[in-house]
Parts: C-alpha cells; structure tokens; sequence
C-alpha cells in the first residue's frame, strides 16, 4: 500500500494556502483599519462641526438676551417717567378739584349780592355800577370755573391714557421677563443637561455625548 493518502496536500499546496489564508486576513485588517481611521476621522469633523454650531448658537443666545434685557431696561425706564407723569397729573387734578371748589363759594355770594339787589324798591332798582360789577363778577367766577372744569377734565383723560399706557409697559416688561427666564434659565438649563461625552486626549469623539460640552 502507498504510503502517500489520496487525500493529502502537497507542501507546496499547504503553504499556498495558508499564505492566501493570511493574506486575505491581513487583507481585511487593513481594511479594517482603513476603516476605523476613515470613521474616526468622520466622527471628529463631526464633533468639531457641533462644537462650531454649538458655539453659533450660545452666541446667539448670548446676543438675543442682550438685546432682549436692553429692550426691557428701556421699557423700565419709561415706564418709571410715565409713573412719574401719572403721579403728576394726579397732583394737577386734585389742585383743579380744589380751585374749582374754592371758586364755588365766591360764586355763590356773587349770586346771592346780585339777587339781593333785584329786590331794591322802585327807582333804587337802577343799573348802577355796582349792579354792573357784581354782573361781571359773577361772570368771571362763571367762566374761571368752566374753564377749570375743561382743564380737569382734560387732565383726566390724559390720566387715563397714561394708566393704560402704565398697564401696556408692565404687560411688556413682564413678557420679556418671560422671554428672559425662557432663554437664560430653561433653555440654557436644558443645553447644559445634555452633554457630549469625553473622547481621548485629543478631544476626539468617542462615539457617544460628551461632558462639558453644551449643546
């Protein structure tokens, strides 16, 4: 009996195929690491693309909150002069209230002279010229407190114009409070609460979320 089996490989045939073996494996490990490098570099760029776009954003943050606690400053700060404008005017009005009160009593006493005189006896009853200053009087005191009547009146209208202008500003300064919190505290609060995860030492992305990074 031959000492060779039929099923046997030459050396030659063995080494053949263990070489190929070999070389396809280090054939796929290239690729493999051609691979690896290939998503390694793509994660990178793409954590430094967030990174940038993160940045974008908190500058937009930062800039939209400037110009949001400017618009509300300024809305404050009139609205402190049209307080002051109100309490004004309420001083004015309860000046006119006053005037015109103290107008009343006069005008009575002019009309009570003027139709005394009414009742004087035959001739005695001539237009004299106190008949004629007392007529005067009582017209002057008539138009002071009309006037002082339209005056207050006016002031009152424009008290009210400014109170609904009082309650206009403080509904706006109170949405850009609200604007504020949105921004500075929840939305912020939120970015800081979703972090990307620590890669090496090179910062590279590890394929997940980082710490410390806000975005």
């Amino acid at each position: 009996m031959c000492g060779f089996c039929f099923s046997s490989v030459s050396l030659e045939d063995w080494l053949d195929f263990s070489n190929t073996n070999v070389e396809k494996a280090d054939k796929q490990r290239n690729n493999s690491l051609l691979m690896k490098a290939l998503v390694d570099r793509i994660l990178s760029q793409t954590a430094g693309d967030l990174r940038k776009q993160c940045d974008v954003v908190d500058t937009a943050f930062k800039n939209g909150l400037k110009e949001t606690k400017d618009a509300r400053d300024k809305l404050a700060a009139h609205l402190a002069k049209v307080m002051e404008e109100i309490a004004s005017q309420e001083k004015n009005i309860a000046a006119l209230e006053k005037a015109i009160l103290d107008q009343e009593g006069p005008a009575k006493v002019a009309h009570t002279r003027l139709e005394t005189r009414t009742h004087r006896p035959n001739v005695e009853l001539c237009r004299d010229i106190a008949q004629y200053r007392l007529i005067r009087e009582v017209q002057d005191i008539t138009s002071n407190i009309e006037r002082l009547k339209e005056t207050l009146a006016q002031a009152q209208v424009e008290l009210k114009g400014l109170n609904r202008r009082q309650l206009a500003l403080q509904e706006e300064i109170q949405v850009k409070e609200n604007t504020i919190y949105i921004d500075e505290v929840l939305c912020m609060h939120m970015r800081k609460s979703i972090p990307l995860r620590e890669g090496d030492a090179r910062e590279e992305w590890a394929g997940g979320l980082r710490s410390k990074a806000v975005c």
